[in-house]
């Protein structure tokens, strides 16, 4: 089936695109499993404009888009870029995986568990 979207999150206050995901269509409205940064921007700057660049999309098509968009636009993480989006669509990048399992070290938090 061909439903799924590319998408982007803009920061209101800057007009910068600081993230870009894909999925189903009700996906580009949810708050669950963003990376930390894209909370921290939502808080500091309020509620994200959503554009849809590509829709109609397969599940593999709408991946290909989403990683190509990410890799030419750059991530923060990596100081490429102004992105909050710590994968590649749905692949980690090496420098990512290190950064994420060196942050895990000691971690005893449980999923699901949002500390403030």
């Amino acid at each position: 089936m061909n439903n799924n979207i590319v998408y982007t999150h803009t920061n209101p206050t800057t007009n910068e695109i600081f993230y870009i995901g894909s999925g189903l269509k009700i996906r580009r409205l949810a708050y669950d499993y963003r990376p930390t940064e894209w909370y921290k921007e939502v808080k500091t700057y309020g509620e994200p404009i959503i554009s849809v660049l590509h829709e109609d999309l397969s599940k593999d098509e709408a991946l290909a888009i989403e990683e190509q968009l990410i890799r030419s636009t750059g991530r923060r993480i990596d100081n490429t870029g102004p992105l909050v989006n710590i994968m590649f669509g749905k692949h980690h990048a090496p420098e990512s995986k290190k950064k994420i399992s060196l942050a895990g070290m000691g971690n005893t938090r449980k999923l699901g568990v949002i500390e403030s």
